[in-house]
């Protein structure tokens, strides 16, 4: 018979799995938009189903469809688009880098700040943005 303690390490390392393959509701527990028991059902729900975890969250009217696709955003956002957003580049001088960047495979913020389009201070802020964006802490929109 199984102990008490060998069933909570076993239902944690259950968890412990679904968390690690739901980035999306990892994204929305850390936004405080979903929580972790949420996110456990949602996952035990979804086990042997081929639906993904936006759907099922626009399904259940947990959130919208345009959240959703806001949180997806959010996650991929690229350096380049934030710093349009800051109004730090153009729309036409980001495509411009970009595709120098193509030639090149430097590193976007690398090749900005080398030509002196962008001081570091506003590079480093951005790239936090970035990262925190991606990961589901940014809350400033």
């Amino acid at each position: 018979m199984a102990t008490s303690t060998e069933t909570n390490s076993t239902a944690m390392a259950r968890k412990t799995q679904n968390f690690s393959h739901a980035p999306l509701g990892r994204f929305l527990v850390r936004q405080m938009r979903l929580s972790e028991t949420e996110l456990d059902g949602l996952l035990d729900e979804m086990q042997g189903h081929s639906r993904r975890l936006g759907e099922l969250l626009v399904e259940k009217d947990i959130l919208t469809e345009s959240e959703v696709e806001k949180a997806l955003a959010d996650q991929k956002i690229q350096l380049g688009e934030i710093l349009v957003r800051r109004h730090v580049l153009s729309r036409s001088q980001l495509d411009s880098m970009l595709s120098e960047q193509k030639q090149t495979g430097e590193r976007l913020g690398a090749m900005l700040f080398r030509k002196g389009m962008i001081s570091y201070q506003r590079l480093q802020d951005a790239l936090k943005e970035q990262y925190w964006r991606k990961n589901g802490y940014w809350v400033i929109s």
